[in-house]
């Protein structure tokens, strides 16, 4: 039996044509869009939010196998924020996906760098209630 490591298995995966290798494709596609829009003012995420989130996932990437991060949390962008909560968005299978296994580990990591108590996760379109 051949011993295959961590990031050829995900290769592998993205290239066979799987649902993240779809998801990927539309994150990369909407993180373009955004980092156009910040570069022309247009960025509709909070300021705070978005320094939040960038603390916070730097101390998850610390916390985390680099290849977990890179394929599940990496994706997911601050959308806003709504009282305590952090509002994020990403990949629709990535994000339901984060949220299932990660939502709690994303809530200390918020709570340990920022005033922010919880995560919500949010498909893009739905905005803030």
């Amino acid at each position: 039996m051949t011993v295959v490591s961590d990031q050829e298995r995900v290769r592998r995966v993205v290239e066979d044509g799987s649902r993240r290798k779809r998801d990927l494709s539309v994150y990369r596609r909407v993180k373009a869009e955004r980092e156009r829009e910040r570069a022309e003012g247009l960025a509709g995420t909070e300021s705070a939010a978005g320094e939040a989130w960038a603390l916070a996932a730097e101390r998850l990437r610390r916390t985390v196998p680099g290849s977990t991060f890179r394929l599940w949390l990496e994706p997911l962008v601050p959308v806003g924020a709504e009282g305590g909560a952090l509002l994020l968005d990403g990949p629709e299978g990535i994000r339901a996906w984060a949220e299932r296994r990660y939502s709690s580990l994303i809530g200390q990591a918020l709570s340990a760098v920022s005033d922010f108590t919880c995560v919500r996760f949010i498909a893009a379109g739905e905005g803030q209630r």
